[in-house]
């Protein structure tokens, strides 16, 4: 009995050490690939006439914001204030709302219920609003919603032309 008490008060730090350097070897396996990413040469250049791109002065504010998918709540109650110039980390568990966060931000997801809505294009803000209100003057955000929804048939022809002319300009500048 005494050889099995002893046996095991041996062998367990032996295990949590052996945890430890399992850890620390996934760890040095990430970081060697993460530093092999971050030590690729650039590719893209940019053009000898390229025009230089100012960082850009914006605000960004979320209040009271809850977003989700279908049934599922993604972020809840969020409250954000970001100054322009200000460096900001989003950090936590898978599931914790990072990635809607940004989608929203990016405006990869459609916010509905909002005290106000801005249409940004341009670098200028076109249009302020709710969501209804944003829909019914049939504007840049209205566009932006019916190509969200899969209704491009119902783009007015003009957005659409417009729209033609951006990726083609973009495509010939790239050359």
């Amino acid at each position: 009995m005494i050889f099995l008490l002893l046996t095991q008060r041996l062998i367990d730090p032996l295990a949590q050490m052996s945890n430890i350097i399992d850890s620390y070897e996934d760890a040095r396996a990430s970081t060697k690939r993460i530093l092999g990413i971050m030590n690729l040469p650039v590719r893209i250049q940019n053009a000898d006439d390229a025009t230089p791109l100012e960082a850009a002065e914006g605000h960004v504010a979320f209040d009271d914001v809850t977003f989700g998918y279908g049934d599922e709540i993604g972020l809840e109650d969020l409250d954000v204030d970001v100054d322009p110039g200000e460096t900001v980390g989003l950090v936590g568990p898978t599931g914790a709302g990072k990635t809607t966060f940004v989608k929203l931000l990016l405006r990869l997801s459609t916010v509905r219920d909002a005290d106000t809505i801005l249409g940004v294009e341009d670098g200028r803000i076109v249009e302020a609003g709710t969501h209804d209100e944003l829909l019914s003057a049939d504007g840049l955000y209205a566009n932006l919603w019916r190509v969200q929804a899969g209704e491009i048939g119902s783009l007015p022809a003009e957005y659409i032309e417009e729209a033609s002319q951006r990726v083609t300009q973009q495509g010939l500048d790239s050359q």
